[in-house]
């Protein structure tokens, strides 16, 4: 068998494999930030209606935000939700500035 034929081959299904990757990961990482602007958006609907809306994964944001570790609150939202890091400082800053305790 002739392996030198095969380089080639499998040089480009490595390249395309790299491509397809990058263009999922991409996609991935859109949604996410999209998520999260929805939920932002949701969040003050429900917020200017007065309903509570318990989230789970919120409450060590919570005990961060009110223990005055924002940083920390800041990579715990992130984490949870996917959000880049100016949606997060942003979301963080909104729960500070409401007095959001849970």
């Amino acid at each position: 068998m002739d392996y030198g034929a095969l380089i080639p081959i499998v040089g480009g299904l490595l390249g395309l494999t790299i491509v397809v990757l990058g263009f999922v990961e991409h996609t991935v990482r859109r949604l996410a930030r999209q998520t999260v602007r929805i939920e932002t958006k949701l969040d003050a609907v429900l917020d200017s209606l007065g309903i509570a809306a318990p989230r789970p994964e919120i409450t060590r944001v919570n005990s961060l935000i009110l223990e005055g570790k924002r940083v920390q609150a800041i990579k715990e939202y992130r984490k949870h939700t996917g959000a880049t890091l100016i949606e997060a400082r942003q979301a963080i800053e909104g729960l500070e500035r409401r007095g959001y305790s849970g």
